[in-house]
């Protein structure tokens, strides 16, 4: 085997190969070198013969015939070829293009020449060098693919969003090692795998390292506050056997903005003193450094809190030389006197045996005085120990018919089969009153009149077990009034827990609810039981009313009130309490009155007037201003005036800074103060969701790295869009029992969530008086086409399995809704099935469950094979878009 010489041969040889050489190198191993060698024989063949043209396409020319008699034979020295079945007249061609044109046109033939030899060896080496550039290309952009799946992954955002999965969501910490998670992650980038964390361990440090940037993100916050840093606190002891303390603190932020944080959880150990409270405040203080700008403490009235108010004081005084009067910073938590009143209410049979209950409950740091004062009333009373409250019916029936009507609550919780015969008559819970859930007695009230028809029917049926529990007509009659009477206390615990809340709210409320009892007593003078329970429920009101004067705070907030003033203290007080008042403001007017204001320099250039300037000051009729005016006597004397926000706001305000320069600065300290301790108390609820029973063994010092920071970081996203508190604000709360004032929205939206809520009526109640008049409402969720009740028992089988797995507690028809709107005061009801548009979800999501069930077991698993079928039908079940109007 040889090579050819030149590279003028090797073309030639190459590009024309004969047609036999070329066939023995198809049939060789396909080898550039063997081409090569093939084409080499066959020039030496081609050299030894006379050169003569060979028909390359012989498919074509079969169909076409040499010149015949005088037909023409060349064509530009071509020759030319004749078709055979063209005759009159002929039709020719030299060239084979034209000659496969005619056949498929004038014939219809389509002719499809096999491919030469030669060629197909040229396209098969071709093919081979493409398949190994693409091979390689493909490597190459397999790792650059690779490297740009890589680089996407931004590592420390990554772990940050898990930890914010983790903490929000209450996952345990191990569920990074979750197979399905992983998969997840390594399905949306197969290169997540290098980033995986595979312990609790290592989520445990990231959580850590997240929490004290977090901490030292607030720390600089704080230092750099306008007012003053106050504090809610409180003791919680957890089902896991945990006591914690929140510590949550609110002050005015450099930008004027109102601003909340939780400043610490800790675990308090071995004692509940506060002694011992006092030193986890302390170290709070210490960590973030604001000794010097401490503020008040809100708190609730148990005697502890007096303790560790001491206990502080001392602490900063001896560490830090901070004066800190512990009376004068200590607010009482205008929600538990409020309670206190109501509980004083309903089940204080005397004063001696109220007080009894109040100092029974300072003594001990478990019981509240609510138990104290139920555990009289069943005769059950153990001093010193923690109560444990039973349900005797003969003690709450001696109360009356509210005593009734929480034995037939319970009675209706006490069975399934009583609930399931309640909600058949009602569509809804009744619910039961709650020790510890403040106006938890206002709203069983409110929803067994809401629903007193059902409740007469539900005592027919159960008129043997109820007994003397049934209640009467007059029964029902005395339970209006009380419902009437609670009114005014809920909706001033709703309003103080507002986020633009103030403390001037404080002794406002107690004045509105002194002269609630005052007109009581006269309307109801005719009702021996109910006007002892309003003295019950007056007596403490008024001792707590007299404790307001030991703070000189509370009455200041009222002076610093733009609308209420002086005139407000003249026109609603006693005049012998005008002086006190006054007196105690300008004693904390003394701390800021000599407080260093910039000023503008005396040298500064006055501008010249011109003509104009110096007519216009003639015509002005505003008085001059006086500089030497005392800042807090010009406002306290001055005429109250409407405003559009909150106090706080309209101090913060840049005309108020320049008009108060020093008072401003007063109001923002004063009117920053939580007049709750709501904020505390919220932190518990969320951190009782956090200790989950597959969290049970969190540590203290982890459930306080995890703690729920999604408000906080809702406000944060607040304040960076500069919205005011007055624009939008975050806040948990309770559909049944909604935290905002009467008339305080245009508009409310219920997204897939009424169908979990299992009072309706209820809901629907609490969104009608939120919503101003006109105010829209607009729903999303699903609904049934019949009751389903009236659905066939093998698909109403798996309906319910279905609704108990999503934990829908109830599924209306759209008459329901309709009534459900109308009944709660909504007009211009629209309602749209948009089925169509959801439905071809449902298959999908039924697939999504079906794969999770099989790596379940247990009862979960049989509840999804159960559901998943009604799922996949759903043909009963509509989904409604409905807009409403308030009436």
């Amino acid at each position: 085997m040889s090579y050819p010489s030149s590279p003028h041969l090797e073309y030639q040889a190459l590009s024309s190969p004969a047609p036999e050489s070329s066939i023995s190198a198809v049939e060789q191993p396909y080898t550039q070198t063997s081409v090569v060698a093939s084409s080499v024989s066959s020039l030496s063949t081609r050299e030894s013969q006379p050169k003569k043209r060979k028909l390359r396409t012989p498919e074509t020319w079969k169909h076409f015939r040499l010149p015949q008699a005088d037909e023409e034979t060349h064509q530009s020295s071509q020759r030319l070829w004749y078709c055979q079945q063209c005759c009159n007249p002929p039709w020719r061609t030299v060239s084979t293009t034209s000659a496969k044109r005619h056949m498929r046109n004038a014939h219809g033939i389509t002719i499809e020449e096999e491919e030469r030899p030669a060629k197909k060896a040229l396209q098969q080496s071709l093919e081979v060098a493409f398949m190994h550039a693409e091979q390689k290309s493909r490597e190459i952009a397999t790792r650059s693919e690779e490297s740009i799946l890589r680089n996407t992954i931004q590592l420390d955002a990554f772990y940050e969003a898990q930890i914010q999965l983790i903490t929000r969501r209450r996952l345990p910490l191990n569920c990074v090692s979750w197979p399905e998670y992983q998969a997840l992650l390594c399905a949306v980038n197969p290169k997540a795998e290098e980033v995986l964390v595979q312990s609790g361990t290592t989520v445990f440090a990231h959580i850590e390292r997240s929490y004290l940037l977090h901490r030292e993100a607030i720390k600089s916050q704080l230092q750099a506050a306008k007012s003053k840093i106050h504090f809610s606190i409180d003791l919680w002891s957890s089902p896991h056997r945990k006591a914690f303390l929140g510590i949550c603190g609110q002050w005015v932020d450099e930008h004027y903005n109102l601003r909340e944080a939780l400043l610490g959880l800790p675990n308090v150990r071995h004692s509940h003193s506060g002694e011992t409270m006092s030193g986890h405040l302390l170290d709070t203080i210490r960590y973030f450094g604001i000794a010097d700008n401490v503020g008040y403490f809100t708190a609730d009235n148990a005697t502890s809190n007096d303790t560790c108010m001491s206990a502080l004081s001392t602490s900063l005084a001896s560490e830090f030389g901070v004066e800190f009067h512990p009376t004068d910073r200590r607010i009482r938590c205008g929600g538990h006197i409020i309670n206190l009143c109501l509980q004083a209410f309903l089940f204080a049979s005397s004063k001696e045996a109220l007080c009894a209950a109040i100092e029974e409950a300072d003594r001990s740091m478990d019981a509240t005085v609510v138990e104290y004062l139920q555990a009289q009333l069943r005769h059950r009373a153990v001093k010193g120990k923690r109560l444990k409250v039973t349900e005797d019916q003969a003690g709450w029936r001696s109360m009356g018919p509210l005593g009734k009507l929480h034995n037939i609550a319970v009675y209706i919780r006490s069975s399934t089969v009583h609930s399931d015969d309640w909600y058949r008559l009602a569509g809804c819970t009744l619910g039961i009153d709650n020790a510890t859930r403040w106006n938890s007695w206002y709203m069983l009230l409110r929803n067994a009149l809401d629903k007193k028809d059902k409740l007469m029917m539900f005592q027919q049926e159960h008129h043997k077990a109820l007994g003397d529990d049934c209640l009467t007509q007059d029964d029902c009659d005395i339970l209006r009034l009380t419902a009437d009477f609670l009114q005014p206390f809920w909706q001033a615990t709703l309003a103080q827990q507002m986020i633009w809340s103030s403390l001037d709210q404080l002794l406002y409320h107690m004045d509105i609810l002194l002269k609630h009892f005052e007109d009581a007593k006269k309307k109801y003078s005719d009702h021996p039981c109910l006007i002892h329970s309003i003295h019950m429920g007056w007596f403490v009101l008024d001792k707590y009313y007299f404790k307001t004067d030991e703070t000189p705070i509370y009455s200041t907030a009222l002076l610093l009130h733009p609308p209420k003033r002086l005139k407000y203290l003249r026109q609603n007080w006693h005049a012998d309490w005008h002086e006190g008042a006054i007196g105690k403001a300008r004693q904390i007017w003394s701390q800021y009155k000599d407080y260093a204001v910039e000023s503008t320099p005396k040298d500064a250039p006055e501008m010249e007037m011109t003509v104009f300037d110096k007519l216009a000051r003639s015509l002005d009729v505003t008085e001059a201003e006086d500089d030497d005016a005392d800042e807090l006597e010009k406002f306290m004397n001055g005429t109250p005036c409407k405003i559009a926000s909150s106090p706080l706001a309209w101090w913060s305000r840049e005309e108020q800074r320049t008009e108060y320069p020093r008072l401003h600065k007063m109001a923002l300290d004063v009117l920053s103060i939580a007049p709750m301790s709501d904020k505390a108390e919220r932190v518990f609820s969320s951190t009782r969701r956090t200790i989950s029973f597959d969290r049970a063994r969190l540590g203290a010092e982890t459930i306080e790295m995890t703690g729920d920071y999604q408000l906080e970081l809702a406000q944060a996203l607040r304040i960076e869009s500069n919205l005011q508190p007055t624009q939008i604000s975050f806040q948990f709360a309770n559909a049944l029992d909604l935290p905002f004032a009467n008339a305080s929205f245009d508009g409310a939206y219920a997204i897939e969530s009424l169908s979990h809520i299992s009072d309706k009526y209820i809901a629907l109640t609490n969104i009608s008086r939120v919503l101003r008049p006109n105010g829209r409402l607009v729903i999303a969720d699903a609904f049934l086409d019949k009751p389903i009740g009236d659905i066939q028992d093998g698909d109403s089988a798996g309906l319910v399995e279905l609704l108990q797995l999503f934990q829908i507690s109830s599924i209306c028809t759209a008459d329901d809704y309709r009534k459900l709107l109308h009944d709660t005061g909504f007009d211009n009801i629209k309602f749209t099935d948009i089925r169509h548009n959801t439905k071809p979800t449902y298959g999908i999501f039924a697939a999504a469950l079906r794969k999770k069930a099989l790596t379940l077991d247990g009862n979960i698993k049989g509840q999804l094979e159960s559901a998943i079928p009604a799922l996949e039908q759903f043909a009963q079940v509509g989904y409604a878009l409905i807009t409403a109007e308030r009436v």
